[in-house]
C-alpha cells in the first residue's frame, strides 16, 4: 500500500505522523510525508520519503507574524496563510499520486485538499485528529478561548453560539473553498469546520477516552487510540550540555512555548526572575536565541530542543503554552504543569489539565514573576497533585498508541474493500 501522510502545523503536529509513519514503513508499506519543507530534513533522517507542500521560508514568515498566536484572530490567520493556500496544492498532489485500490491517504483535518480529493476521486481518506478542541460538541464543549464560560452554556445558547462561529468561519474559509470545489464540478459546502471537514471513512482522535471521552454529537466515525507519544527522540537526542546540567543538581522546572512561537520573549523574562524567586532551577527552551534573556541568572540554562520525553521526566514542573504535544509528553512524565495558552487548541487542553487535576493557568497578560512563583509554589508542594500526575503517567507508560493508531488506518480501506456490494 501507497501510505500518504499530511500534517500540517508545527513539530507537535508533525513529529507523531513520523512516528506513524517509521511504524507503517516496518509493516512493509510505502510511506510518504507530505509537508513543510521545513520538516524535510526531519523527515528523512527517519527513512520516510519526504515530498514539500510548501517552502521553508513560508513556514518562518508565518511564525514571525503576532497574528499567529493571537486569541482571537489566530484562526483566521492560520486559515488564510496554511489552509486555504494548501488547498489545491494537496489536491494536486494527491490526483497525480493516486493510484485506486493501492493508495491511502491519512493526516491532518485541516488538509481540506485532502478531503475535496476523498469526495472528488474517491481517494481513502483517515482524518488524524491530535487535539480534541477539533470536535465541535454541544456536550462536553471544548474551551475555544479564555472565556470558558461559553462551554457551560445551556445547549440553547450553544447551538446560537455554534451557528455563530459556523457563520464566522465560513466567512473566513467557504469563498475560497467553493471557488475551488466550483473548478472540479463540486457543489458548494457549509459548516465546514463543524461537519463538511471530517471525512466518511474513519477519523481517529489520538488522545485516551480520560482525556476526552466521545461525545453523542461527534462524527460517528471516530475512534480514539491514545496520545501517540513519539518525539524523534532517536534521531534528535539529548544535548550533552543538558545532561550534564541536569546531572549537576536537583530536578529543574522547564519552560517552554512551542517550537513555532516567536512572541514569547517576556514569558521567559519572567521565567527566569519566577526561578530565582523560588530557588530552584530553570531550563528554558526556545528555538529562538532573540526570545531569551540576553543574560540568563546562575541556575538557570537555555536550550535550542530537546526531546520532551526525556527531558520533562526529570523535571519538577513544566510550564507551557498548551500544544497537544508537549501537554501529552508532561502528562507522560508525571510532573505538575501550568499552562499559559495564547490561542487556537490550547485553551481547551489546558482546561483538561486543570480537570484531571495536575496543573493550573496563567493566561499571557496575567503572566507575571508574582503569578508564576505562586503557582509553581503551590503545584509542586501539592501531594495531591504529584499523586495525580503519577497515576496518569502510569496509564501512558505502556501505551501501544502508534501500533492502534495504524491498525485502525489501515483496516478502515481494508475493511471497505472486503466489504460485500
Amino acid at each position: 500500500m501507497n501510505i500518504i501522510l499530511i500534517p500540517i502545523g508545527s513539530a507537535g503536529d508533525v513529529h507523531p505522523l513520523v512516528g506513524i509513519g517509521r511504524e507503517l514503513k516496518r509493516r512493509g508499506h510505502s510511506v510518504t510525508v507530505f509537508t513543510n519543507e521545513y520538516f524535510g530534513a526531519l523527515t528523512k533522517s527517519a527513512g520516510l520519503e519526504f515530498a514539500p507542500s510548501a517552502s521553508a521560508e513560508d513556514f518562518k514568515r508565518s511564525m514571525e507574524d503576532p497574528r499567529l498566536w493571537h486569541p482571537v484572530h489566530g484562526f483566521e490567520f492560520v486559515a488564510r496563510h496554511a489552509y486555504l493556500p494548501l488547498l489545491p496544492i494537496v489536491y494536486r498532489f494527491l490526483e497525480e499520486r493516486y493510484i485506486p485500490g493501492q493508495t491511502l491517504v491519512a493526516g491532518s483535518t485541516m488538509a481540506w485538499g485532502a478531503r475535496t480529493a476523498q469526495e472528488k476521486l474517491g481517494i481513502p481518506l483517515v482524518a488524524l485528529n491530535l487535539q480534541p478542541s477539533i470536535f465541535m460538541s454541544l456536550y462536553e464543549t471544548p474551551v475555544y478561548s479564555a472565556m470558558a464560560w461559553i462551554s457551560r452554556m445551556p445547549k440553547t445558547l450553544k447551538r446560537g453560539y455554534f451557528h455563530l462561529v459556523d457563520s464566522i468561519t465560513d466567512r473566513v474559509v467557504a469563498p475560497e473553498l467553493n471557488r475551488f470545489r466550483a473548478s472540479l464540478g463540486l457543489p458548494p459546502v457549509r459548516r465546514v469546520l463543524r461537519e463538511w471537514m471530517h471525512p466518511p471513512l474513519r477519523i481517529l482522535g489520538l488522545f485516551p477516552e480520560w482525556f476526552a471521552a466521545p461525545q453523542p454529537d461527534w462524527p460517528s466515525q471516530t475512534q480514539l487510540t491514545n496520545f501517540p507519544l513519539y518525539d524523534v527522540d532517536d534521531i534528535q537526542t539529548m544535548p550533552p550540555d543538558l545532561e550534564a546540567f541536569l546531572n549537576a543538581g536537583p530536578p529543574p522546572v522547564v519552560f517552554t512555548a512551542g517550537s513555532a512561537m516567536k512572541q514569547a520573549r517576556a514569558m521567559f523574562d519572567v521565567s527566569a526572575q519566577a526561578c530565582g524567586r523560588l530557588g530552584c532551577r530553570g531550563v528554558l527552551v526556545n528555538n529562538f536565541p532573540d526570545q531569551l534573556p540576553a543574560a540568563l541568572p546562575p541556575g538557570i540554562m537555555a536550550v535550542s530542543y530537546a526531546p520532551f520525553s526525556q527531558l520533562f521526566r526529570r523535571a519538577a514542573a513544566v510550564v507551557h503554552h498548551g500544544g497537544i504535544g508537549t501537554t501529552a509528553q508532561a502528562l507522560a512524565a508525571g510532573v505538575p504543569q501550568l499552562v499559559t495558552p495564547f490561542a487556537h487548541d490550547q485553551f481547551d487542553n489546558a482546561s483538561r489539565v486543570i480537570r484531571l487535576g495536575v496543573g493550573e493557568q496563567v493566561f499571557p497578560k496575567s503572566y507575571t514573576i508574582a503569578a508564576v512563583t505562586a503557582a509553581l509554589r503551590r503545584l509542586t508542594n501539592d501531594k495531591a497533585v504529584t499523586a495525580r500526575a503519577t497515576d496518569i503517567s502510569a496509564r501512558l507508560k505502556d501505551s501501544d498508541a502508534i501500533s492502534r493508531t495504524c491498525d485502525l488506518i489501515l483496516e478502515a480501506v481494508f475493511d471497505k474493500a472486503t466489504e460485500s456490494p
